[in-house]
């Protein structure tokens, strides 16, 4: 993914990110095939299994200052 606007990560992104990281172990790989960066696919890893709001508020201030 390129520099400037990036979207959102939907929810159907997370489950990507979630099935690519339980094949392949590892979140540089997880990007290369996602287009999000590592620390992106970090994030998200790290938030699984958190309670749904949590979730959802953590990703409304993900990325802004």
């Amino acid at each position: 993914m390129s520099r400037g606007v990036r979207k959102r990560v939907s929810p159907e992104d997370m489950e990507t990110i979630y099935r690519l990281y339980d094949k392949y172990g590892n979140y540089a790989e997880v990007a290369r095939r996602t287009g999000w960066s590592a620390s992106t696919i970090g994030r998200y890893i790290r938030m699984k299994g958190s309670p749904p709001a949590l979730r959802h508020a953590a990703g409304k201030n993900i990325g802004r200052k």
